[in-house]
């Protein structure tokens, strides 16, 4: 049985939407591809744009339109995250300083890993990964070390709902390497 939302807003759907699909997109995207991708029409979504625009959650070059990073600076902000950075950072940073490597900060989000937080190596040479960053998390290391110190229940929801997202995984394969973390 499908569940019928209380309330509707369609105005706010649509926004939202069309926020989701750009953060997708691998290249910015006109009205007309973003309506296409939508199953809306153009008329649907114009003043949309127009508002997520104004508002900055969405940039305009040459008529084709992609995602800023103002939904991320707002997320930063909220209170969990603001201080689990903050108290990771200084261990981050003597981590860094140790390694002689950068160190980054994954946090779940869905089916995927998102850096929020990043030391760069010190010296002039290093690889970073920068904040904001997201990968599958079965595909990225941050991911895996994610995954790996779950309990057994959670682990499997999590493998589970990457599965229904589309993301093919090997599971005898993933199975062994999450274990090795653990231990």
């Amino acid at each position: 049985m499908i569940r019928q939302p209380l309330y509707k807003a369609p105005a706010l759907t649509k926004g939202l939407e069309i926020l989701e699909f750009l953060s997708l997109a691998r290249d910015e995207l006109n009205a007309e591809e973003i309506s296409t991708g939508l199953g809306r029409s153009v008329g649907e979504i114009y003043r949309m744009l127009q508002v997520l625009e104004e508002l900055g959650y969405i940039s305009r070059n040459d008529n084709k339109f992609s995602i800023t990073n103002r939904l991320h600076v707002i997320s930063m902000g909220w209170p969990p995250i603001r201080n689990l950075v903050a108290a990771a950072l200084p261990i981050m940073r003597n981590v860094s300083s140790m390694s002689r490597q950068s160190c980054h900060l994954a946090v779940e989000s869905g089916v995927e890993m998102v850096v929020i937080a990043g030391v760069e190596a010190p010296g002039f040479f290093g690889f970073a990964v920068r904040p904001g960053y997201r990968q599958p998390l079965h595909r990225s290391s941050s991911g895996r070390i994610l995954l790996a110190f779950q309990s057994l229940d959670a682990r499997q929801l999590m493998i589970d709902e990457i599965r229904e997202s589309g993301q093919p995984i090997d599971d005898d394969a993933l199975g062994k390497e999450l274990n090795k973390i653990s231990r």
